[in-house]
């Protein structure tokens, strides 16, 4: 779990985890409403961003900023600095692979998508991470969907099953969004909440400027809980192409 920590300080790469499903009161659901439930996705070609973010576990609190850059279905680049402005962490996801600079520490990591995905037994991909980072659903709509329309009845659920989870979307019927998420580990019963929040306009789509995230999970018997909100201050979605640079220093331990 150390790794999935690491990560987590980076804002969040290991966010497919999971949370405990919730009991709904369902109410019918008509053929007509569901047919009908489009429910908004952030399109972009680049995306860039800051945010204030504070970080809590069970060891320690930290409170940082995180510049954002993404080029869809391609790569997601952060930096990280704490309070002082002086980047500490700077981070590459590709499509394969995850690169991570600590000039704190003067340490070079990789790591390999698809072996992160087995090892923790979770789908970890670009596409669902950049999707958790605008708000979208991480999972595509397909006809297994299984929609409830709860007693609250702005919000309707979309819930589904995947092979080692159960992701439970709550999606307010007012503005078509994602204001809630759950996540399912069927096996482990680690649990995953992300809260939406804060929408504004922005180039046309609702964007939530509030991301809060909370994760309860089960190492050596102990169950731990990491927290993490997330304030947007700065949101694009620039036309002209970003640069994602990444440069290992010579002196830096690879590890």
């Amino acid at each position: 779990m150390n790794n999935i920590k690491s990560l987590f300080f980076l804002f969040g790469l290991t966010l497919i985890f999971s949370s405990c499903k919730k009991n709904l009161t369902p109410t019918a659901a008509t053929q007509e409403e569901i047919i009908n439930l489009t429910v908004q996705e952030i399109d972009f070609n680049y995306f860039s961003a800051k945010a204030k973010v504070d970080f809590k576990d069970n060891e320690q609190d930290l409170h940082f900023t995180v510049n954002i850059r993404m080029k869809k279905d391609s790569i997601v680049w952060l930096s990280i600095s704490p309070a002082l402005g002086i980047e500490a962490a700077r981070c590459l996801i590709l499509k394969d692979s995850v690169h991570m600079i600590d000039r704190i520490n003067n340490k070079y990591s990789s790591y390999d998508l698809s072996f992160l995905s087995q090892k923790f037994n979770v789908p970890m991909n670009l596409p669902t991470i950049q999707a958790l980072l605008v708000g979208n659903m991480p999972f595509k709509r397909d006809h297994h969907d299984k929609i409830i329309k709860t007693t609250e009845t702005s919000i309707c659920t979309v819930e589904q099953h995947k092979t080692d989870l159960i992701a439970t979307n709550f999606i307010s019927l007012v503005s078509m969004v994602l204001k809630k998420l759950e996540l399912t580990e069927k096996v482990n019963h680690n649990h995953l909440i992300i809260n939406y929040d804060n929408f504004a306009p922005i180039n046309n789509y609702n964007f939530p400027n509030k991301i809060s995230v909370n994760l309860n999970y089960k190492q050596g018997g102990t169950v731990l809980q990491t927290t993490i909100d997330a304030d947007y201050t700065k949101v694009e979605f620039p036309e002209k192409e970003l640069g994602f640079p990444f440069n290992v220093p010579k002196r830096f331990e690879n590890r």
